[in-house]
């Protein structure tokens, strides 16, 4: 059982951060099940006409939902809240992030194996077991600031180029008619 009183001020506001970033790394989880679901259900119906317009419609704003939400995980902006930033405060902080105090964090409840788990727990992110390892900090962050790099370069093409195609591709493009008529069915019924 993890323990509610942090070994520090800082861990505690880092915590509290880690809990909003974990917050939004869920809800871009959901959505992809959501979509996911969604997408099952098209699968083999041969989706056209004013539906596949509806479909397409639900597609882009998926793609433009998860692409936002990702750009604001992985955004070291000052302002944001984002777990790049989080790595960073940790990486400044890293005499902080000792095995003792992490130890610190496993209650009595877990007397015979506490710390036992929490230095099992705190070697995925230390080599020598002591101290929290910087490199593996610095690794992540370069990883997440060129997976932000390539997220903003597929947003951009994205926001000049329409994709369809997770799921289901109309047969043809669809007339204006039926786009039309997809709006009205929309807008007014």
């Amino acid at each position: 059982m993890i323990n509610k009183k942090y070994p520090s001020s800082i861990w505690a506001e880092l915590v509290a951060e880690a809990e909003v970033v974990s917050r939004e790394l869920i809800k871009l989880l959901d959505k992809r099940q959501l979509w996911r679901a969604h997408n099952a259900t098209l699968v083999g119906n041969g989706v056209e006409g004013p539906t596949a317009l509806v479909h397409h419609w639900l597609h882009e704003n998926y793609l433009d939902s998860i692409i936002i939400g990702l750009r604001r995980a992985l955004d070291d902006d000052k302002q944001a809240t984002s777990l790049v930033k989080l790595l960073q405060k940790i990486e400044r902080r890293q005499s902080e992030f000792t095995l003792v105090r992490f130890q610190t964090l496993y209650t009595d409840t877990l007397a015979a194996f506490g710390k036992e788990l929490a230095g099992a727990d705190f070697g995925r992110f230390s080599r020598d077991g002591v101290e929290i390892d910087g490199e593996l900090i610095k690794a992540d962050i370069l990883r997440l600031k060129r997976d932000h790099a390539r997220l903003l370069e597929a947003a951009n093409t994205r926001s000049r180029t329409s994709t369809l195609g997770i799921g289901f591709r109309p047969l043809r493009p669809l007339t204006l008619s039926e786009i039309l008529t997809a709006l009205w069915v929309t807008w007014w019924r």
